[in-house]
């Protein structure tokens, strides 16, 4: 996806949708306030989750709405590395590809000391998308980062092909598309654990106002 921010106004005051595709566009928008030689990444902002039946922001423990309306700013898978038999294993692994761990070490290395050590390593591929919030609180246009789990990955994998099928992608750009983000489907884990499915769904056909 192309930044494309001639076409629009940038307020000042603000970090825009369109600008949110480029760090280098966020610092050189906050240096503009004075606030030199920040740094963004995933880590930068809150992290939603679907913890059972119940949203989950760490910031604000008084989040769980039934749904919420965000726009969509980019996806990017996250691979987990960690112990399927200990569920306090404190040295957890992330890694962007599955290949090299956000601290630079190969994942096959982790994995084979862990086997070394008598664990039992367990990978799991994560979907991070980065949005928008679109609500009536406190939490309007902030960004945040939906951590979608492993069972809803294709689920909300196939609900962007079907925008794509549909033509939404190609008559409008993906940020300008309301999604109502809410609980989908229980389903039962093998353990006898029910868990909730991410449901996405168009929450309107028009386009935002810019």
């Amino acid at each position: 996806m192309k930044n494309d921010i001639k076409t629009q106004e940038v307020k000042e005051t603000t970090i825009t949708t369109e600008t949110s595709f480029s760090k280098e566009l966020i610092q050189s928008e906050l240096s503009n306030h004075g606030l030199e030689g920040l740094q963004f990444d995933y880590s930068s902002f809150p992290i939603i989750s679907l913890k059972g039946s119940s949203f989950e922001m760490k910031e604000d423990p008084d989040f769980n709405p039934n749904g919420f309306d965000v726009v969509v700013i980019k996806t990017t898978e996250k691979h987990i590395l960690t112990d399927s038999n200990d569920k306090d294993y404190q040295e957890v692994k992330y890694s962007p590809d599955g290949i090299t761990t956000t601290q630079g070490e190969n994942m096959s290395d982790v994995v084979a000391e862990m086997l070394e050590q008598g664990r039992n390593p367990q990978i799991k591929r994560y979907l991070d998308v980065m949005v928008q919030l679109k609500t009536n609180d406190k939490h309007n246009n902030k960004l945040a980062v939906l951590s979608i789990s492993p069972t809803s990955v294709s689920r909300v994998s196939g609900f962007f092909y079907q925008l794509k099928l549909q033509g939404q992608l190609s008559n409008t750009s993906l940020q300008e598309l309301k999604i109502n983000v809410s609980k989908g489907q229980v389903r039962t884990s093998k353990g006898g654990h029910n868990y909730r499915l991410w449901q996405f769904e168009l929450a309107q056909q028009e386009q935002l106002a810019a």
